[in-house]
């Protein structure tokens, strides 16, 4: 069977930077893998660049202001040029601004990044083995321990490719995807092949929501982690694999909970300050 819930009211948006750390995320979930490859596409005016090999600059004079991200905390940044970015739950990222370049380096986590048009000032996101470079355009970056994961949802992005200024004509970018397309490069630089993303579930928790199409739930616990301060283990293998469908406000752990319960044959053990998903059959068989 599979659960479903419906979202909440969205949290607000912190105005505190966190002193709090987080390991970085797991692996990318199974809903942002998805997709069918599909073949390269044409550059647009709108173009983002991602340099697989490019070394994050040192910016001589300028300092960097760092923002963090608790556990289950979100802020929404709005840098002098006037571009956002949306900084999820247990996230790092530094912003360098000098007159000739905009230096973002995400650190830890994902955000969702809108960016103020401004040619003659190229704004780069730094994140693992690869840098994202857009002129004007609206995407989503994730650090996760495996690599990286790029979404875009305005404009176009390019792949692969050393670039030498911003004015590089389109031709000489490299591999392209667009809006509505997705890959990820792991930590030696290597891309994967392109997929199509179905929908902008990816970025649900910008509304205060998760939202799950047939996930198992060790996927979905772990993405629940990232914003519980109690961790949700699954104590039996039997029922690691259950499909879950649904949307989860990431606000309310213990409704999530109650609603699991109610959908499938699980238990729940709270025990050593950690909530513990067990079937009912090995429940009874500690009983």
């Amino acid at each position: 069977g599979a659960a479903h819930w419906q979202a909440s009211t969205p949290p607000e948006t912190s105005v505190e930077t966190s002193a709090e750390t987080s390991e970085e995320i797991g692996d990318f979930p199974w809903w942002q893998r998805r997709g069918r490859e599909i073949g390269l596409v044409a550059a647009s005016l709108l173009v983002l660049v991602l340099g697989i090999t490019t070394a994050l600059p040192y910016l001589d004079g300028y300092a960097g202001e760092t923002y963090v991200t608790a556990a289950g905390e979100q802020r929404l940044i709005v840098l002098e040029d006037g571009s956002k970015v949306h900084l999820n739950t247990a996230s790092s990222l530094t912003v360098t601004y000098s007159d000739e370049h905009r230096i973002l380096n995400l650190q830890r986590g994902e955000a969702f990044f809108a960016v103020a048009k401004d040619p003659e000032r190229p704004f780069e996101v730094y994140a693992g083995q690869g840098s994202v470079r857009a002129i004007g355009t609206q995407f989503y970056v994730r650090r996760a321990q495996s690599g990286v994961l790029v979404s875009v949802t305005e404009g176009t992005v390019a792949i692969g490719a050393e670039i030498e200024a911003a004015g590089d004509s389109p031709d000489t970018l490299g591999q392209l995807i667009t809006a509505g397309q997705q890959l990820d490069y792991d930590n030696e630089g290597v891309l994967s092949a392109v997929r199509q993303t179905a929908n902008e579930d990816f970025v649900s928790w910008r509304s205060g929501k998760l939202i799950f199409s047939g996930a198992p739930l060790h996927e979905v616990l772990a993405e629940m982690n990232r914003y519980s301060k109690v961790p949700l283990v699954i104590g039996d293998d039997a029922i690691r694999d259950i499909k879950v469908s649904g949307v989860f406000p990431i606000t309310e752990v213990n409704s999530f909970v109650r609603g699991l319960k109610s959908a499938f044959p699980i238990v729940v053990v709270r025990k050593n300050s950690q909530i513990i998903f067990m079937s009912k059959t090995a429940e009874n068989k500690r009983i």
